[in-house]
């Protein structure tokens, strides 16, 4: 039966040459195969004059009738990476991804094939699918983990010696440190459907990173609540998130809790507004950091667009504020951004982003240094992975970043970050 409603789905395509004759034949195909008789499908098909296309539905519908899905999945992302706009297929590999429990890959691909629709009815099924395949994992277990080389680990100024009283130079204590680190994360999370558009969802989340100078070990433990309402116009999103962070240097111990409001809605066919709104309350445990204590409230707006099947760029700015208990950590933050995404028949996909900080603080520094701090980032990153690489339903993935800071007060100037993420993602 599942096959039948593909095939009806199919209808709207113009896969055969002639449109009179798409309705028989694929249906003809349809009801063989699901009969189990393959060698008459093939023969309806051959005295039909089927093109390429048309031999590659019915070589994946023949998969999918003898659940050899794994199969199936590896020959619809092959298409799928040469003809990116054939809806049809990606319904097809949805049912696929379904069948073997990658439900992270089906839900990456019902977003995409919602976010490609021009179809208000097909938008509104596809959301209707979304709550079905959510619905057949309510609770489950996530594992991940990278490898990140850095230029500086510790997140600090490259600068080694600052002015003094009397134009006497004296030496920085914390100086840029570069080393390599390693990151194992395991989660579990529970989903709660309250209706057909809403979901309700609880996770958890252990984050364990080593680096080569142990001195900047660290480990997390997060816990969230998150409610999700989606629809054909877009989605909103509301969670509540707590995060408390544990480093070898128990200096830098801090607790965070994060508010989060987020709205994604459709302008037209191909265009997508994107808007963010999260507050913050972050909490230093040593008492010597309690300056650092503070609330921020941070907006973002963007707009994704779809220029091409194959790519896809976006451009947003963003607006924030930190309240910190010493006002001289206290400053606004305005920002702007911009990314573009590519992908190839050959399965790579490549993405470059870029961006621009200011942060203005409050109040001098210092007696010794009497200016308001101000710093300046640039930042660059490059993403590449490539689909037909695979393993256990996830693909490699490697993200590398570029900031450098500039600032007027010597201790925060001059830092560079340059460092790379090796991991595996299954949204592709």
């Amino acid at each position: 039966m599942r096959v039948l409603v593909l095939i009806l789905f199919c209808i709207v395509s113009p896969v055969m040459a002639q449109q009179q004759q798409v309705i028989p034949v694929q249906t003809a195909i349809a009801l063989t195969v699901r009969a189990g008789d393959f060698d008459a499908a093939r023969t309806i098909l051959e005295q039909a004059g089927g093109n390429d296309l048309d031999r590659a539905f019915l070589e994946v519908s023949i998969l999918q009738r003898q659940s050899r899905h794994a199969e199936a999945v590896a020959v619809l992302r092959a298409i799928l990476r040469a003809r990116p706009e054939l809806s049809f297929f990606r319904r097809m590999l949805i049912d696929s991804l379904v069948a073997i429990g990658d439900i992270d890959g089906a839900l990456f691909q019902i977003d995409d094939l919602s976010e490609r629709s021009q179809d208000r009815a097909e938008r509104e099924a596809l959301s209707r699918l979304r709550s079905a395949v959510l619905a057949r994992r309510p609770y489950g277990f996530t594992f991940g983990g990278s490898i990140v080389p850095s230029n500086n680990i510790n997140r600090a100024t490259a600068n080694t010696e600052a002015p003094a009283l009397g134009g006497l130079s004296g030496t920085i204590e914390e100086t840029r440190e570069s080393g390599l680190g390693a990151t194992v994360s395991f989660g579990a999370y529970r989903r709660i459907p309250l209706s057909a558009s809403q979901t309700l969802q609880f996770d958890g989340n252990l984050s364990l990173t080593a680096f080569s100078n142990p001195d900047y070990n660290r480990g997390s433990l997060s816990g969230g609540l998150s409610w999700l309402q989606s629809d054909v116009t877009g989605s909103w999103r509301l969670s509540a998130t707590g995060v408390v962070t544990r480093y070898n240097d128990e200096a830098d111990d801090n607790r965070r809790f994060i508010l989060g409001l987020s709205r994604s809605q459709r302008l037209n066919d191909s265009r997508i507004l994107i808007a963010g709104l999260n507050a913050y309350r972050t909490d230093f445990d040593a008492p010597a950091n309690a300056i650092f204590d503070s609330y921020t409230l941070d907006t973002s707006l963007g707009i994704r667009q779809r220029l091409t099947p194959r790519l896809i760029g976006e451009v947003g700015i963003g607006l924030g504020r930190t309240w910190a208990e010493d006002d001289r950590f206290s400053y606004y933050a305005y920002r702007v951004n911009g990314s573009l995404t590519r992908s190839w028949q050959s399965g790579w996909q490549v993405s470059l982003g870029a961006s621009l900080e200011r942060r203005p603080f409050d109040e001098i520094f210092s007696g010794l240094i009497p200016q308001r701090r101000e710093d300046n980032t640039i930042g660059l990153n490059f993403s590449l992975l490539n689909s037909t690489i695979t393993f256990r339903g996830a693909t490699p993935r490697l993200r590398c970043s570029a900031t450098k800071t500039s600032s007027n007060i010597v201790f925060y100037d001059n830092r560079e970050v340059l460092e790379c993420d090796f991991g595996l993602t299954t949204r592709f």
